[in-house]
Protein backbone atom coordinates (compact mmCIF):
# COMPACT_ATOMS: atom_id res chain seq x y z
CA UNK A 1 0.00 0.00 0.00
CA UNK A 2 0.99 3.51 -0.59
CA UNK A 3 2.22 5.54 2.30
CA UNK A 4 -0.40 8.10 4.02
CA UNK A 5 -0.31 11.65 3.12
CA UNK A 6 0.91 14.51 5.35
CA UNK A 7 -0.83 17.27 6.51
CA UNK A 8 -0.74 20.28 8.80
CA UNK A 9 -0.79 18.63 12.58
CA UNK A 10 1.53 15.66 11.53
CA UNK A 11 4.96 15.22 12.53
CA UNK A 12 8.48 15.01 12.20
CA UNK A 13 10.69 12.65 14.59
CA UNK A 14 14.06 12.47 14.80
CA UNK A 15 15.83 8.79 14.31
CA UNK A 16 17.91 8.60 15.39
CA UNK A 17 17.96 11.92 18.16
CA UNK A 18 19.18 15.20 17.52
CA UNK A 19 22.83 15.56 19.05
CA UNK A 20 23.28 19.00 20.56
CA UNK A 21 26.74 20.27 22.47
CA UNK A 22 26.36 21.59 25.74
CA UNK A 23 29.33 23.58 27.02
CA UNK A 24 29.49 22.26 30.74
CA UNK A 25 31.92 23.49 32.98
CA UNK A 26 33.86 21.69 35.35
CA UNK A 27 37.46 22.37 37.62
CA UNK A 28 39.61 21.75 34.15
CA UNK A 29 37.41 24.48 32.13
CA UNK A 30 34.54 24.39 29.68
CA UNK A 31 34.00 20.74 28.06
CA UNK A 32 31.96 20.29 24.87
CA UNK A 33 29.61 17.77 25.29
CA UNK A 34 27.11 15.68 22.79
CA UNK A 35 23.81 15.38 24.02
CA UNK A 36 21.17 13.22 22.42
CA UNK A 37 17.89 15.26 22.19
CA UNK A 38 14.75 13.80 20.88
CA UNK A 39 13.43 15.87 18.18
CA UNK A 40 9.77 15.99 18.11
CA UNK A 41 7.24 18.49 16.07
CA UNK A 42 3.99 19.29 14.44
CA UNK A 43 4.06 20.42 10.84
CA UNK A 44 3.18 24.13 11.24
CA UNK A 45 3.48 26.18 8.63
CA UNK A 46 4.96 26.24 4.54
CA UNK A 47 1.89 23.66 3.59
CA UNK A 48 -0.68 24.29 0.51
CA UNK A 49 -2.87 26.88 0.75
CA UNK A 50 -5.85 25.51 -1.69
CA UNK A 51 -5.13 21.17 -1.47
CA UNK A 52 -6.16 19.56 1.69
CA UNK A 53 -5.82 16.26 2.87
CA UNK A 54 -8.78 14.92 5.57
CA UNK A 55 -10.01 18.53 5.64
CA UNK A 56 -6.50 20.00 6.89
CA UNK A 57 -3.88 22.09 4.48
CA UNK A 58 -1.41 19.39 2.81
CA UNK A 59 2.20 19.12 3.61
CA UNK A 60 5.04 19.32 0.79
CA UNK A 61 8.55 19.55 -0.10
CA UNK A 62 9.57 22.52 2.05
CA UNK A 63 6.93 22.48 5.08
CA UNK A 64 8.05 23.22 8.31
CA UNK A 65 7.87 21.25 11.90
CA UNK A 66 8.47 22.94 14.78
CA UNK A 67 9.66 20.72 17.94
CA UNK A 68 7.72 20.71 21.10
CA UNK A 69 8.60 21.31 23.53
CA UNK A 70 12.23 22.97 22.78
CA UNK A 71 15.12 21.37 23.43
CA UNK A 72 16.53 22.26 26.88
CA UNK A 73 20.20 22.46 28.02
CA UNK A 74 20.84 20.98 31.17
CA UNK A 75 24.32 21.28 32.57
CA UNK A 76 25.44 24.64 30.83
CA UNK A 77 24.12 26.45 27.78
CA UNK A 78 24.25 25.37 23.92
CA UNK A 79 27.37 25.54 21.68
CA UNK A 80 24.75 26.90 18.94
CA UNK A 81 21.11 27.37 19.94
CA UNK A 82 19.04 24.54 18.18
CA UNK A 83 16.36 26.26 15.61
CA UNK A 84 13.83 23.77 16.97
CA UNK A 85 13.08 23.33 13.28
CA UNK A 86 12.56 20.38 11.00
CA UNK A 87 11.94 20.96 7.22
CA UNK A 88 10.72 18.16 5.22
CA UNK A 89 13.36 17.43 2.08
CA UNK A 90 11.69 14.23 0.02
CA UNK A 91 8.71 13.56 -0.76
CA UNK A 92 6.71 11.98 -3.87
CA UNK A 93 8.96 11.48 -7.31
CA UNK A 94 5.49 11.37 -9.20
CA UNK A 95 2.54 13.43 -7.22
CA UNK A 96 3.27 17.00 -6.86
CA UNK A 97 1.12 19.69 -4.92
CA UNK A 98 1.13 22.96 -6.21
CA UNK A 99 4.51 22.15 -8.23
CA UNK A 100 5.83 20.62 -5.02
CA UNK A 101 6.84 17.16 -4.15
CA UNK A 102 3.68 15.73 -2.02
CA UNK A 103 5.02 14.64 1.70
CA UNK A 104 3.97 11.35 3.35
CA UNK A 105 5.05 8.94 5.77
CA UNK A 106 8.28 7.76 6.24
CA UNK A 107 9.58 10.72 3.74
CA UNK A 108 12.73 12.33 4.94
CA UNK A 109 12.99 15.88 7.13
CA UNK A 110 16.17 17.81 8.02
CA UNK A 111 16.38 18.61 11.91
CA UNK A 112 18.39 20.71 14.06
CA UNK A 113 21.80 19.24 15.03
CA UNK A 114 24.97 20.60 16.14
CA UNK A 115 27.55 21.14 14.45
CA UNK A 116 25.50 21.13 11.11
CA UNK A 117 21.67 20.11 10.88
CA UNK A 118 20.89 16.80 9.62
CA UNK A 119 18.44 14.60 7.52
CA UNK A 120 17.56 12.66 10.70
CA UNK A 121 13.66 13.50 10.61
CA UNK A 122 11.15 11.18 9.46
CA UNK A 123 7.59 12.44 8.84
CA UNK A 124 4.82 10.22 10.63
CA UNK A 125 1.19 10.96 9.05
CA UNK A 126 -1.28 10.44 11.48
CA UNK A 127 -4.46 9.99 9.15
CA UNK A 128 -4.81 6.74 7.29
CA UNK A 129 -7.83 7.59 4.34
CA UNK A 130 -5.25 8.92 1.81
CA UNK A 131 -2.71 7.88 0.35
CA UNK A 132 -0.10 8.81 -2.17
CA UNK A 133 2.50 6.74 -4.19
CA UNK A 134 5.07 7.00 -6.51
CA UNK A 135 4.79 7.33 -10.67
CA UNK A 136 8.21 7.00 -11.31
CA UNK A 137 10.14 4.45 -12.89
CA UNK A 138 13.62 2.73 -11.32
CA UNK A 139 16.93 4.54 -11.53
CA UNK A 140 20.08 2.84 -12.36
CA UNK A 141 22.73 5.53 -12.68
CA UNK A 142 25.64 5.00 -15.52
CA UNK A 143 28.24 6.38 -12.36
CA UNK A 144 29.21 6.56 -9.56
CA UNK A 145 27.55 8.96 -6.77
CA UNK A 146 30.57 9.38 -4.23
CA UNK A 147 29.96 11.96 -1.20
CA UNK A 148 32.79 13.48 1.17
CA UNK A 149 32.39 15.28 4.45
CA UNK A 150 34.81 17.84 4.98
CA UNK A 151 36.11 18.91 8.23
CA UNK A 152 33.67 21.76 8.61
CA UNK A 153 30.42 20.17 8.07
CA UNK A 154 30.26 20.62 4.94
CA UNK A 155 29.22 18.07 1.84
CA UNK A 156 31.10 17.70 -1.32
CA UNK A 157 29.34 14.98 -3.63
CA UNK A 158 30.60 13.87 -7.53
CA UNK A 159 27.39 13.16 -9.38
CA UNK A 160 29.45 11.64 -12.14
CA UNK A 161 32.98 12.51 -14.09
CA UNK A 162 32.24 16.37 -14.02
CA UNK A 163 28.85 17.33 -11.88
CA UNK A 164 30.45 18.59 -8.65
CA UNK A 165 27.70 19.87 -5.34
CA UNK A 166 29.13 21.43 -2.88
CA UNK A 167 27.49 22.75 0.84
CA UNK A 168 25.35 21.57 3.33
CA UNK A 169 24.62 17.76 3.57
CA UNK A 170 20.50 18.82 3.66
CA UNK A 171 21.67 20.74 0.36
CA UNK A 172 23.66 18.04 -1.46
CA UNK A 173 20.86 15.23 -0.37
CA UNK A 174 18.12 17.92 -2.39
CA UNK A 175 20.77 18.09 -5.35
CA UNK A 176 21.46 14.77 -5.53
CA UNK A 177 17.63 14.15 -5.68
CA UNK A 178 16.59 16.73 -7.85
CA UNK A 179 19.70 15.61 -10.39
CA UNK A 180 18.18 11.90 -9.63
CA UNK A 181 14.55 12.84 -10.73
CA UNK A 182 16.09 14.64 -13.83
CA UNK A 183 17.88 11.18 -14.65
CA UNK A 184 13.88 9.86 -15.12
CA UNK A 185 13.34 11.58 -17.94
CA UNK A 186 15.00 11.63 -21.37
CA UNK A 187 15.61 15.23 -21.75
CA UNK A 188 17.84 15.15 -18.50
CA UNK A 189 19.42 11.96 -18.74
CA UNK A 190 20.26 13.13 -21.95
CA UNK A 191 21.74 16.29 -20.42
CA UNK A 192 23.17 14.57 -17.76
CA UNK A 193 25.01 12.35 -19.75
CA UNK A 194 26.78 15.05 -22.35
CA UNK A 195 27.79 17.14 -19.69
CA UNK A 196 29.47 13.98 -18.03
CA UNK A 197 31.04 13.70 -21.14
CA UNK A 198 33.03 16.59 -21.07
CA UNK A 199 35.88 17.19 -19.08
CA UNK A 200 35.30 20.59 -17.59
CA UNK A 201 33.78 20.90 -14.72
CA UNK A 202 30.04 22.05 -13.35
CA UNK A 203 29.81 23.22 -9.69
CA UNK A 204 26.25 23.51 -7.88
CA UNK A 205 26.54 25.41 -4.97
CA UNK A 206 24.32 26.42 -2.61
CA UNK A 207 21.87 29.72 -2.81
CA UNK A 208 18.49 31.12 -0.60
CA UNK A 209 17.86 33.00 -3.92
CA UNK A 210 17.59 32.61 -7.67
CA UNK A 211 19.15 29.97 -9.60
CA UNK A 212 21.84 31.69 -11.95
CA UNK A 213 25.17 30.36 -13.40
CA UNK A 214 28.75 31.54 -13.98
CA UNK A 215 31.47 30.53 -16.25
CA UNK A 216 34.75 30.67 -14.84
CA UNK A 217 36.20 32.00 -18.27
CA UNK A 218 33.38 33.81 -20.33
CA UNK A 219 35.87 34.49 -23.27
CA UNK A 220 36.20 30.59 -23.07
CA UNK A 221 32.66 29.75 -22.72
CA UNK A 222 31.27 32.32 -25.32
CA UNK A 223 31.69 31.63 -28.79
CA UNK A 224 33.79 33.29 -31.15
CA UNK A 225 33.46 36.63 -33.15
CA UNK A 226 31.96 34.87 -36.50
CA UNK A 227 29.92 32.21 -34.49
CA UNK A 228 32.82 29.27 -34.13
CA UNK A 229 32.97 27.87 -30.79
CA UNK A 230 35.26 28.91 -28.28
CA UNK A 231 37.56 26.02 -25.96
CA UNK A 232 34.68 25.84 -23.73
CA UNK A 233 34.88 26.76 -19.53
CA UNK A 234 34.08 24.94 -15.91
CA UNK A 235 31.44 26.95 -14.69
CA UNK A 236 29.16 27.79 -11.44
CA UNK A 237 25.73 26.92 -11.08
CA UNK A 238 23.66 28.77 -7.91
CA UNK A 239 20.69 26.43 -7.09
CA UNK A 240 18.04 26.64 -4.58
CA UNK A 241 16.78 23.34 -3.76
CA UNK A 242 13.34 24.92 -2.35
CA UNK A 243 12.65 27.39 -5.46
CA UNK A 244 9.25 26.56 -7.17
CA UNK A 245 8.27 29.92 -8.88
CA UNK A 246 9.88 32.40 -11.33
CA UNK A 247 7.59 36.18 -11.53
CA UNK A 248 5.05 36.48 -9.93
CA UNK A 249 3.25 33.02 -10.27
CA UNK A 250 0.45 34.46 -12.31
CA UNK A 251 0.63 32.24 -15.01
CA UNK A 252 0.34 28.57 -14.60
CA UNK A 253 3.96 27.91 -16.10
CA UNK A 254 5.76 30.03 -13.23
CA UNK A 255 5.31 27.08 -10.80
CA UNK A 256 7.35 24.68 -11.49
CA UNK A 257 8.86 21.97 -9.62
CA UNK A 258 12.99 22.95 -8.65
CA UNK A 259 14.29 20.34 -10.90
CA UNK A 260 12.94 22.56 -13.53
CA UNK A 261 14.78 25.37 -12.49
CA UNK A 262 18.31 22.88 -12.35
CA UNK A 263 17.81 21.53 -16.06
CA UNK A 264 17.56 25.39 -16.98
CA UNK A 265 21.27 26.11 -15.55
CA UNK A 266 22.42 22.90 -16.39
CA UNK A 267 22.10 23.62 -19.74
CA UNK A 268 23.76 26.96 -19.90
CA UNK A 269 26.94 25.03 -17.92
CA UNK A 270 26.77 22.10 -20.98
CA UNK A 271 26.87 25.46 -23.76
CA UNK A 272 29.92 26.78 -21.23
CA UNK A 273 31.60 23.31 -21.09
CA UNK A 274 31.31 23.59 -25.09
CA UNK A 275 32.59 27.33 -25.21
CA UNK A 276 28.68 27.97 -27.46
CA UNK A 277 26.89 30.33 -25.54
CA UNK A 278 26.02 33.06 -27.85
CA UNK A 279 25.99 37.00 -27.12
CA UNK A 280 23.93 39.62 -27.55
CA UNK A 281 19.92 39.79 -28.11
CA UNK A 282 16.85 38.65 -30.41
CA UNK A 283 16.95 42.24 -32.27
CA UNK A 284 13.18 41.57 -33.33
CA UNK A 285 9.55 39.54 -33.03
CA UNK A 286 8.10 38.43 -30.55
CA UNK A 287 11.25 37.38 -28.26
CA UNK A 288 12.73 41.15 -29.07
CA UNK A 289 15.58 42.06 -26.37
CA UNK A 290 15.30 38.49 -24.70
CA UNK A 291 19.35 37.22 -24.53
CA UNK A 292 20.33 34.42 -26.87
CA UNK A 293 21.33 32.32 -23.90
CA UNK A 294 18.28 32.21 -22.43
CA UNK A 295 16.19 31.42 -25.78
CA UNK A 296 18.75 28.36 -25.71
CA UNK A 297 18.38 27.29 -22.35
CA UNK A 298 14.08 28.07 -22.05
CA UNK A 299 13.68 26.31 -25.60
CA UNK A 300 12.18 29.65 -27.38
CA UNK A 301 12.42 30.38 -30.95
CA UNK A 302 14.93 28.42 -33.02
CA UNK A 303 15.88 26.44 -29.93
CA UNK A 304 12.16 24.89 -29.56
CA UNK A 305 12.95 21.60 -30.77
CA UNK A 306 16.09 20.83 -28.92
CA UNK A 307 16.05 17.76 -26.74
CA UNK A 308 17.53 19.17 -23.80
CA UNK A 309 15.56 22.49 -22.52
CA UNK A 310 13.98 23.57 -20.19
CA UNK A 311 10.91 23.12 -22.37
CA UNK A 312 11.64 19.67 -23.20
CA UNK A 313 12.16 18.68 -19.70
CA UNK A 314 8.84 20.11 -19.32
CA UNK A 315 7.13 18.41 -21.71
CA UNK A 316 8.71 14.94 -19.95
CA UNK A 317 7.02 15.78 -17.22
CA UNK A 318 3.78 17.12 -18.46
CA UNK A 319 4.31 20.52 -17.12
CA UNK A 320 2.81 23.63 -19.14
CA UNK A 321 5.79 25.37 -21.33
CA UNK A 322 7.23 28.13 -20.40
CA UNK A 323 6.07 31.04 -22.78
CA UNK A 324 9.03 34.02 -22.42
CA UNK A 325 11.87 34.53 -20.28
CA UNK A 326 12.15 38.01 -17.70
CA UNK A 327 15.38 39.56 -17.41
Amino acid sequence: MAPAAAKLGDKVVSNPVDTHIILITTPFGTVPTPMPMPFNGLITSDVSKDVFIEGSPAATLGSLAINTPPHIPIGGPFQKPPTNQGRIIRGSTGVFINGKPAARLGDTAITCNDPVDLPVGTVIALGGRVFIGETWVSLTLPFEVVITVRPDGTVEARYGSSIVIQGSQAFVDLTIESLNRLMRQPSGRQLIEAINSNPNQVTIRETSNGNVYNADSIDHAYRQPGDAPSKGSSGVIEYNPERTQVGDGAEPWETRPPEVGLQHELYHSYQGQLGTLTRGRVSSGEFQGTRNTEMDAVGLGPSSGNPMTENALRSDMHEPPRERYFD
